[in-house]
This record gives C-alpha cells, structure tokens and sequence, in this order.
C-alpha cells in the first residue's frame, strides 16, 4: 500500500492577448472533471513582450503544457525546444507539451477543423477553399487542407506580405494557391468552401468581413473560426444566403480534445466539452 499523499494540482492554461473572452477554459474543466482528473487549467493574460518570460514559467512551474492562442501563436516557436512535423509545416504552434523540461510545439487547430467538417458530412477532397487571414489559425486551417485532398487554396488578406508568404509556403509543399488582398467588397472567387480565420466579429464586435455576399451561393459551405459568439454576423449573413454554416466550436472542441491527449493520453468526451460550452453561452445569453 502506498500512503504517499499528493495534495499538488497539474497546471496547464492558454496564454494569449485578449484572453478574458475566451471560454476554452469552461470546456478544459468539464472535460478535465468527466475524465477524474486532477488538473487546473488557467487563462493567463500574456502581452507580447512577457512572452519569453512565460514560457520560462512552464519550466519552471512543472506546467504540463500551454494551449497557445492570439497573437503569440507563431511568435512563441522561437521559445521551444522541438516542434511536431506538423506544426513545423504550418509554422504555428497553438499546444506546447512539456516532456519533462523539453518544451515540444503542435499545431491541433487544422485537425480540429477538419473534424468540425467531418462530423457535418462535409469532404474537402478535390475541393476550392477561400480562407481570409493569414495569421495562425490560417496557416493552420490551409496546411491541413493541403494534406487532406484540397484542390485549391485561396488567401485572401490585408498585408500582401504575410499573405503571399503564406502562398509561397503552400506552394512550396506542393499546393496550389493564389493571393488576393482583402479590399472592402472584395468578390470571393468560385469555391466550394469560404472560412473567415480573421478576428472580425468577435465579441464584443459585431462587424462582418468586408466581402461581396453576392458571391455567396445556396449550398456553398461558409465556416468561422471564432467562438465568442459561435453564430457570427457573418455566418448569420451567410445563412441568409443560403449557405450551409459551421461555427468555431466545432473546432474549437476538436482541437483542445487532442491537445488534452497529449498531455495526459486520454481522449476526453467531445459531447461534455461542445455541452459545457453551449451551457456557458447560454448563461451569458
């Protein structure tokens, strides 16, 4: 018998900037709560220029891991000490694993919309993606489009810079691609899927990509990154279209079930997460 009493918590949290609106940590400890165990997950205000000291505190707090949100998502590789393939592809991290002192970076964001799509019956294979935004979750969505069967990928972004970066990148692994700057009332080419990875319309805004909604059609499936709110102006807008809608907590759910995985190889229930979440909007509702 082992009389050995442990009364320490594991540690894990999201670092980003803003983070006070984000309500991953609700669907962590529901999922954390289904799964007997106990970890603390904490959300943790990191402004770009504590970055570096934040991830020294991981180590030095024998924090199992981080989730990784906005902005820091492509700033904080330079901090760790290994990345997955996969997130060396994408060149962004959003899950930081701590092995035992080794910080290793994932990117789970691209599974975790893929998955959303998957469970509404939606196939990507041989498909035209338009993704406006360039930033991590981008990347993220764009890369493991690429590698599940995607015909094309179209950027569309404010700076030419990051945008044609990310095209050269796409490119570059073998895909094909094409740049358009985002301008207000910018008409979306013919594709099959459009999927807003900006931060426009999120809480407390209520704006809507400045897009040509004439180019929107009945059947076209038209999908939003963000959670908070999950029906978006510009899903709302879509739908009015007639398009077929899928909201961020679809995969904001798959991607953190992963992540809960790597750091303590269980598989939680995504139904307990996706359900703590709807709870927690319709509290604030």
């Amino acid at each position: 018998m082992n009389d050995t009493q442990n009364y320490r918590m594991e540690i894990l949290g999201c670092i980003g900037h803003p983070i006070d609106e984000n309500p991953t940590a609700v669907m962590i400890a529901a999922a954390f709560n289904n799964l007997k165990l106990n970890h603390k997950y904490l959300m943790i205000d990191v402004d770009s220029s504590a970055l570096a000291d934040a991830i020294t505190g991981v180590k030095a707090f024998k924090m199992l891991g981080l989730n990784v949100t906005v902005p820091h998502k492509v700033n904080v590789i330079k901090y760790l000490d290994e990345l997955d393939p996969l997130a060396s592809m994408i060149g962004a991290v959003n899950t930081i694993v701590n092995d035992h002192g080794r910080l290793i970076g994932y990117n789970t964001d691209g599974l975790g919309f893929l998955q959303a799509l998957n469970v509404n019956g939606i196939d990507i294979t041989g498909k035209d993606v338009v993704i406006l935004g360039a930033g991590g979750a981008a990347r993220a969505i764009a890369f493991s489009c690429l590698t599940n069967g995607i015909h094309k990928i179209h950027i569309i972004n404010r700076s030419s810079e990051r945008g044609l970066g990310l095209v050269k990148s796409i490119r570059s692994a073998g895909g094909l691609a094409e740049f358009l700057e985002f301008v207000p009332g910018i008409k979306i080419p013919n594709t099959n899927i459009i999927v807003n990875a900006t931060e426009i319309g999120m809480y407390p805004s209520t704006e809507i990509p400045p897009i040509d909604f004439d180019c929107i059609y009945p059947g076209q499936i038209v999908c939003d990154v963000i959670i908070n709110p999950p029906m978006t102006s510009f899903l709302r807008v879509a739908k009015s279209h007639g398009a077929t809608i899928v909201d961020g907590l679809g995969m904001l759910v798959y991607q953190g079930a992963r992540g809960i995985e790597l750091w303590t190889g269980k598989y939680p229930s995504t139904n307990v997460m996706k359900e703590s979440l709807l709870s927690c909007f319709e509290t604030l509702n």
